[in-house]
């Protein structure tokens, strides 16, 4: 019997090489589909690098927390720029992946790119949020606070952008009174928007919760917004957001909230206790607020069903006007109940 070792030979080598080729397919073209996304990211940050037109801030005090606002139009265009990269991820990726690598170079904050504006208002938010449900709630607040032709040019510290990323420490300062956060909400702006999302996140992280204290000290306008609009709001009538965000609320405790920081976290909390004497004290408040908006809300839900009732007919706005009389008293009790007011 005649072997042909030229074949045997092929055979031993090709099998492994086979073997190799097909455990390693599927790592080789996981590589290249990472690197592609590499590219086409870095891609997308360098075009819009291009677009950044820095306009500084005019006066010495350029820096100062109160003139570190970004303009909607601004977060409208960065969100628009990267949204198929974004999809529904929150305030943690597009800060690592995003203003940190846009800022890296310069050292500055993602505001000082583009030169920053004297803010209007104050944002209170959870990094853990996504970030479409964030813009669009931002973008009802404008509109709600300053009409349909100046919304786009209000200004917003959003702790994000406004604070310099690369110094964080000096940002935060020694004490919660010297932050940022607390020299923007003290420098005479006209209110504070809390974005709220179905988990009200923002009330179970404690510079959240520094923020509305102090909003309530400050007497400022303070909101809860969602992308549906401003909780209480007469453009926003959509009772079941508003009520399933107080249910959230009635089950918080200030005490349970957590910080990045255990040391901001301590030093928060002694703040507050000195100011209010207990932790408890803060539930109320917010429970209070909570209440109050819940209570508008149900009246613009009101107003808003007894418009188009009236549109639909006589015939129609008698059969509401029962329904109305056994159910607003319901719900009205069932709100006061939640809250106890």
């Amino acid at each position: 019997m005649h072997i042909c070792w030229c074949n045997v030979t092929a055979i031993y080598v090709t099998l492994p090489l086979v073997a190799v080729a097909a455990l390693l397919h599927f790592p080789i073209a996981w590589l290249i589909q990472r690197l592609y996304r590499r590219t086409s990211f870095s891609e997308a940050l360098d075009e819009y690098r291009k677009q950044i037109k820095c306009k500084p801030f005019p006066g010495p005090d350029g820096t100062h927390p109160r003139n570190q606002g970004l303009q909607v139009l601004t977060l409208r265009g960065l969100w628009m720029h990267f949204e198929s990269f974004i999809l529904e991820r929150n305030m943690h990726f597009v800060v690592a992946n995003i203003v940190r690598p846009l800022t890296q170079s310069k050292g500055v904050s993602f505001v000082s790119l583009w030169g920053g504006r004297q803010v209007d208002y104050f944002v209170s938010h959870s990094w853990g949020t996504s970030f479409p449900h964030f813009v669009c709630s931002i973008q009802c607040h404008a509109l709600s606070k300053e009409g349909p032709t100046s919304w786009i040019d209000a200004a917003y510290w959003i702790c994000s952008f406004a604070n310099n990323q690369w110094r964080i420490e000096a940002e935060l300062g020694s004490d919660p009174m010297e932050s940022a956060f607390a020299l923007a909400l003290t420098a005479g702006i006209k209110g504070v928007a809390m974005v709220m999302d179905p988990e009200a996140q923002p009330l179970t992280r404690v510079w959240c919760l520094f923020e509305f204290f102090l909003s309530s000290r400050q007497h400022l306008d303070l909101v809860f917004v969602t992308n549906a609009g401003v909780v209480g709001d007469d453009g926003c009538s959509s009772f079941d957001v508003a009520l399933e965000m107080g249910k959230k609320i009635e089950s918080l405790q200030v005490e349970t909230c957590e910080a990045s920081s255990e040391e901001d976290k301590n030093d928060i909390f002694r703040y507050i206790i000195s100011e209010l004497g207990s932790l408890e004290r803060m539930d109320e408040q917010i429970r209070a607020l909570m209440a109050e908006m819940l209570m508008q809300n149900l009246a613009n839900m009101e107003k808003a069903t007894g418009s188009l009732v009236d549109r639909l007919g006589q015939g129609s706005a008698t059969v509401a006007t029962l329904n109305e009389k056994r159910l607003k008293p319901h719900v009205a009790s069932g709100i006061r109940q939640i809250f106890s007011i």
